[in-house]
């Protein structure tokens, strides 16, 4: 069961899962797959393609394709998200806050399936060679395709879940035997449109929320959606279940997360002092975004600014 279109301000947004038989959008939300200026690809940079079909539950669609050992730090995400090995994927371990999954032997050629929620902590990734697709995906995902409260992978990253099957091994198959880009993500939507099974309540009231566009996407930093959940009409403890089940997280957590990374990505992209940025998103002060910052990523804003960043404005380079 396909729920009718996500509302964004009052009105349909266009190419939502209320619209299934139009494909993709791409970073500069007016179509396709992103692409480079140029005849070719970057090895380093990852490829990405926003999937209309699933818009409210998929955000991106990534492929990151490089070698070389590589310890790391994504910001928190506010997002479940699925990684796919490919061949030549070696990750050693995921750290989410005091989680820890460790692949066994460096994990093996193909690796292993990830399904993890980088919810309100940062994660700590060591890894040998990255090649592998990236499903970022709003929590409702985890109800919606998963069957499982967002809840459960609440700061958590399971290693070869379970509920991934059945078809996993098929997906699996055609990832490694596909030619293009494109192809694997016709798969991996194909696989998640086939799994998508939204309960009645959640189509209900997916009917009343808007998807906020957080990003419309660049070059760092891809098309983000979340869930504006205001104004649903719920009692305070109809709104914490629904929250727990959908977010993961409670309701303001997941506006905290999202000022988090909007925070980060002006510290990243600007110029800007800490303390106008600070005042721009509503914090009291510098050393209140300094206490939030520090505490959902890891590191101070000064720290942030200054280190090296990998890929996009939330992955960075640690010693």
């Amino acid at each position: 069961m396909v729920p009718g279109p996500i509302v964004s301000g009052g009105r349909p947004l266009d190419g939502s899962l209320g619209s299934l038989g139009t494909t993709g959008a791409g970073m500069s939300g007016h179509g396709g797959t992103a692409e480079p200026d140029g005849d070719s690809w970057p090895d380093d940079l990852p490829r990405f393609h926003q999937p209309r079909r699933l818009l409210g539950i998929v955000d991106v669609i990534a492929e990151a394709h490089f070698d070389g050992l590589s310890r790391g730090r994504i910001l928190p995400s506010g997002k479940v998200e699925l990684l796919l090995p490919l061949e030549g994927c070696r990750i050693d371990r995921f750290t989410i806050g005091d989680e820890r999954s460790e692949v066994p032997g460096g994990g093996p050629p193909l690796g292993a399936p990830l399904l993890f929620g980088s919810l309100t902590r940062s994660t700590l990734v060591d890894l040998q060679a990255m090649h592998c697709i990236l499903v970022i995906m709003n929590p409702i995902a985890a109800c919606a395709v998963f069957g499982m409260p967002a809840s459960e992978l609440r700061d958590t990253v399971v290693v070869d879940p379970d509920v991934l099957r059945p078809g996993l091994a098929r997906l699996q198959d055609g990832l490694h035997t596909a030619s293009t880009f494109e192809e694997r993500v016709t798969l991996v939507e194909e696989f998640i449109l086939a799994r998508l099974q939204v309960p009645v309540g959640l189509e209900q009231a997916l009917r009343l929320v808007r998807l906020e566009v957080l990003s419309p996407g660049t070059s760092d930093r891809p098309f983000e959606t979340r869930l504006d959940l205001d104004d649903l009409g719920y009692s305070r403890s109809h709104m914490h279940r629904l929250c727990r089940e959908w977010l993961g997280t409670s309701y303001a957590e997941s506006i905290r997360v999202a000022r988090t990374r909007e925070a980060a990505y002006r510290i990243h992209a600007t110029d800007l002092d800490i303390g106008e940025i600070a005042l721009q998103l509503g914090f009291f002060d510098p050393a209140h975004l300094t206490h939030v910052f520090r505490d959902q990523v890891g590191m101070t804003p000064s720290a942030y600014r200054a280190a090296t960043k990998r890929m996009t404005f939330d992955t960075v380079e640690r010693d």
